[in-house]
């Protein structure tokens, strides 16, 4: 099976450290004590960072398991056109209407901030929940604070005792649905998608009831820029 590629860091950390570890022996018994137990520390606590970390990393609290649709058949919808090559992505209830791809990715300002993947097994949510949420990869919540709701096979839920942080919804092969909030950086800077309104970000927003059509604008990474526009970048 191969290595999932996050593992990578850890490993190189653990490697490291058993390196340096068994140069800082051979120093301590045959050149200078010294500098020798100095190395020792040194690999001893790479050591035991790089187990930290994958003690951490390796507790997901769901299974890798990718979200089915509710529905195959297509609902019909007002924004809807017929338009079988396009999908909807109803962030709230703004609709983006993009071309028919196997991988959405969302931006604000140049930050990534959702990933939306397809494949034979599902739908595979990647995102920074903003607030006390934590990191999705592939619908494993990381660094969990409290158990990942599991409402049925269609829908992802990351949530606090107080509130939803974040839902995704796997309507049909050709809607999904989002809600929550995103995480845009260092300076605090987030992306609000409110269950019964717009968009809300740094510079712009979109109002409920808005449908964007970006089919006609290539596929790339749709960026919600500081300029208040929302358009597709290469």
């Amino acid at each position: 099976m191969p290595m999932n590629p996050e593992w990578l860091p850890v490993l190189a950390l653990l490697l490291g450290g058993i390196f340096v570890t068994v140069v800082a022996l051979n120093v301590l018994f045959t050149r200078s004590v010294r500098r020798g137990a100095a190395m020792l520390a040194a690999g001893v606590t790479t050591i035991a960072i790089a187990c930290w970390i994958g003690q951490h990393e390796s507790t997901p609290s769901t299974p890798s398991r990718g979200l089915t649709p509710a529905t195959r058949a297509p609902l019909p919808s007002p924004d809807d056109d017929s338009d079988s090559t396009s999908m909807s992505l109803r962030l709230g209830r703004v609709t983006l209407r993009v071309p028919a791809s196997t991988r959405y990715r969302l931006a604000a300002g140049g930050r990534r901030f959702l990933d939306l993947e397809l494949d034979r097994h599902g739908l595979w949510v990647s995102c920074e929940v903003a607030g006390r949420g934590p990191t999705v990869r592939r619908n494993n919540q990381r660094y969990p604070t409290e158990p990942l709701p599991e409402p049925d096979p269609h829908t992802l839920l990351v949530a606090d005792k107080a509130a939803v942080l974040l839902r995704v919804h796997y309507a049909n092969s050709r809607l999904i649905e989002v809600t929550g909030m995103f995480d845009l950086g260092d300076r605090g800077d987030t992306l609000v998608v409110s269950d019964q309104g717009g968009v809300r970000w740094p510079g712009g927003g979109a109002p409920p009831g808005m449908m964007i059509d970006l089919r006609y604008s290539g596929r790339g990474t749709i960026d919600f820029e500081r300029s208040g526009r929302i358009r597709v970048r290469p």
